[in-house]
């Protein structure tokens, strides 16, 4: 979340629209990681409404965290935007927060073929080569996008213990590029899946255009079974759920004991579905999820039935 000064100054309180966001969450019974993000560059007009000061975005950070430390559905995390949005301190100064704090820390890095050009004129290095001189890469750390990471920068990932959160439709949508996917799975880097720029809120969509994108980039189908020995679907299903829950640093993903109680109920007579078939994976490549959808539990209470929020 980085719209930190959409209203008028006369009746600005930067942690408003903040605050709206989390309650607007909690209203519905999202469970949420809401990443504060840290935007102090950048000269274009339209993203003056994400500009704030590093101690300020500390501030906010910390004032948000102790608002909602007695809610179990509400956690923080620091995310400075991008090398071409968040200043060096900025980046340090998060990252910092975040290792005091037991947080979580993300930033978009080599979205597009330019943001490598760029890091090299500016830092001397690829972009993972210089978070890594800032000593900001652990295992608290999820890059998001990482479409043109070598391999070198991708082993770096896994020494660090890092993830990657990756965005494919919104790549597409945006024209960035195609991740190396393959690469990621066989230095084993956690993928997790996100929806990025609101193209569409449906992760098994991302899932399915995860693998898809690989067939198209490589001209052939199975490419993902070359670098894993589980199922391809498998993967994928992790990727929208275990993964996911990794990355924002939360007990979530998975039915299992210690989890938060955070599942869907699906129809599984829904048409996009052939019966007598693997379930794992005709969610990630054919189920209709609008179809489909019938009830959600967040942390064991229902909040959502055929189409209404209980």
């Amino acid at each position: 979340h980085y719209i930190h000064n959409a209203l008028p100054e006369e009746q600005l309180n930067h942690n408003q629209i903040s605050e709206a966001a989390i309650e607007t969450a909690l209203k519905v019974g999202i469970r949420l990681r809401f990443l504060f993000t840290g935007y102090d560059l950048g000269n274009k007009q339209a993203q003056k409404r994400f500009h704030r000061p590093v101690d300020d975005v500390v501030r906010s950070l910390t004032y948000l965290r102790e608002k909602y430390a007695g809610n179990p559905l509400v956690r923080i995390g620091a995310a400075p935007h991008s090398l071409h949005g968040a200043s060096e301190e900025m980046i340090i100064q998060l990252a910092d927060w975040v290792n005091q704090n037991g947080e979580v820390f993300h930033i978009h890095i080599a979205e597009q073929k330019s943001d490598i050009q760029e890091s090299l004129e500016q830092h001397g290095l690829r972009p993972v080569e210089y978070l890594e001189r800032l000593q900001v890469l652990n295992e608290k750390t999820s890059i998001v996008h990482g479409v043109w990471l070598d391999e070198t920068e991708i082993a770096i990932l896994k020494q660090k213990g890092c993830k990657l959160v990756y965005n494919p439709l919104t790549n597409m949508y945006l024209g960035d590029g195609i991740a190396n996917i393959p690469k990621f799975i066989e230095y084993g880097v956690p993928i997790a899946l996100g929806t990025d720029a609101n193209v569409k809120m449906n992760l098994f969509e991302e899932a399915i255009m995860a693998e898809w994108l690989q067939r198209v980039k490589h001209l052939e189908m199975g490419i993902l079974k070359r670098h894993t020995d589980r199922k391809p679907e498998a993967l994928l299903f992790d990727m929208v759920t275990s993964n996911g829950g990794e990355a924002l640093g939360m007990p979530v993903g998975k039915i299992k004991e210690g989890y938060f109680a955070d599942f869907i109920l699906l129809n599984d007579r829904e048409l996009s579905l052939v019966l007598d078939h693997d379930w794992i994976s005709q969610l990630v490549t054919s189920y209709s999820l609008e179809n489909g959808l019938k009830a959600v539990w967040i942390g064991g209470e229902q909040v959502f039935s055929d189409g209404k929020f209980c």
